[in-house]
């Protein structure tokens, strides 16, 4: 259909005034205004508290540690609008979550203060509760392989257990486009393991789709040349040690 078409089918309705009362009762009803917050320690849980549609509390916490977890304790409510978003010292800030789902593992390129900030819009229905906890987060981990190859606890060294909220391990070897490869995992599930593993491509994507790092991840085509890295992960605050093994050829 022609824009022209399109457009004749709209209606407009448009009004200007001049009344500088229109606009500040219109900033009004759509202002967030910052009511509390405080200081957060590392490890610590805050809350729960409650907070009402229109507000923010915002919190600052001071940390050496470059890699943090910040992880909800949050119950979710399907009405709830409380959400929360974090900024690192080097200024880059996160998306704007939902509160009952965790901010995750967040990497900052300077040590120093972080913001976390929590709130609810001026024109959402109704407010909510919200709990949260930031950790130190695991490590992340780089080794090399080549193809065809087999991790298992201790071989290459130190490979095989993840441990820490957020903890990550990448096993690079270099690929052709075209080539095939085939990932399988060589570790028994267990209800409640937190270990999830992908493909990761060159500019850094994970391809495949989320798979527990007990399931095979089968065989996958290569779509450029490179680096490419077989990732597995744990994006949740589990702090215990969980093993995991595979073979890539």
């Amino acid at each position: 259909m022609p824009d022209e078409a399109l457009r004749a089918q709209c209606a407009y309705d448009v009004a200007v005034t001049a009344d500088p009362a229109f606009a500040t009762s219109y900033t009004a009803v759509h202002e967030v205004v910052t009511v509390g917050g405080g200081t957060v320690e590392l490890g610590a849980e805050v809350g729960p508290e409650d907070i009402e549609p229109g507000q923010r509390k915002s919190y600052t916490l001071a940390a050496e540690a470059t890699d943090l977890y910040f992880a909800s304790d949050t119950e979710c409510d399907a009405d709830a609008a409380v959400y929360w978003r974090v900024t690192g010292p080097d200024a880059q800030e996160t998306l704007s979550v939902g509160m009952c789902a965790d901010v995750g593992r967040w990497h900052s390129d300077t040590p120093g203060t972080w913001k976390i900030e929590v709130t609810v819009a001026a024109d959402a229905g109704q407010g909510g509760s919200f709990a949260f906890q930031v950790l130190a987060a695991g490590a992340s981990r780089r080794f090399d392989l080549s193809v065809p190859a087999t991790v298992t606890n201790g071989s290459p060294r130190d490979a095989g257990t993840l441990t820490g909220a957020g903890a990550e391990d990448r096993f690079r070897f270099s690929g052709l486009a075209g080539d095939k490869v085939t990932m399988e995992s060589t570790v028994d599930c267990t209800e409640g393991d937190p270990l999830y593993w992908g493909l990761e491509s060159p500019d850094g994507f994970v391809v495949t789709l989320r798979t527990r790092a007990c399931e095979n991840l089968g065989e996958q085509t290569l779509t450029v040349d490179g680096a490419w890295s077989v990732v597995i992960f744990n994006h949740t605050d589990d702090q215990d040690p969980h093993r995991y093994g595979f073979t890539l050829r």
